[in-house]
């Protein structure tokens, strides 16, 4: 039997928000990707995101050493604007999502997902409830990291 064309692909696109606690030094989430990681689960960093936390921690050296760190593990893959298609591609996603997203490394992580038919990993559901639905018939699925406590 063929595989379900739309079914998701292993691994995760890693969002701006939780690139963000990342940087901030949160150690469930650090501990989480570090696990991810040793499983040998592929993980998608859109440079964008990695913009939006120096962005967050204003380049602060040391925070963004932990973000380098995810960038350089085994199993990450760095999604970035290489060509002109690229840069076309992400011009579309953002017209075809509008207001629902309002920053282009949401929408970076956003293209990234669909292309690679991975689930966004977030800190923040809320943030991706309205970009779900305008994707018309393609997937997306997103996966919330929350406090275990809480």
């Amino acid at each position: 039997m063929p595989a379900d064309p739309a079914a998701a692909e292993p691994g995760y696109v890693l969002d701006a928000a939780l690139l963000c606690e990342i940087a901030r030094g949160d150690a469930d989430i650090i501990a989480l990707v570090q696990a991810l990681d040793a499983a040998q689960v592929p993980m998608t960093v859109p440079l964008l995101a990695v913009t939006a936390a120096a962005v967050d921690v204003d380049g602060h050296p040391e925070m963004m050493a932990v973000v380098r760190g995810v960038c350089r593990l085994d199993t990450a893959w760095l999604g970035g604007i290489l060509a002109f298609d690229d840069a076309a591609e992400l011009a579309a996603a953002k017209s075809a999502v509008g207001d629902a997203l309002d920053t282009w490394w949401d929408v970076q992580a956003l293209e990234l997902a669909l292309i690679q038919r991975r689930p966004i990993l977030t800190t923040s559901a809320t943030l991706w409830r309205d970009a779900v639905r305008t994707v018309g018939g393609r997937t997306l699925i997103v996966v919330e990291v929350a406090e275990l406590d809480e």
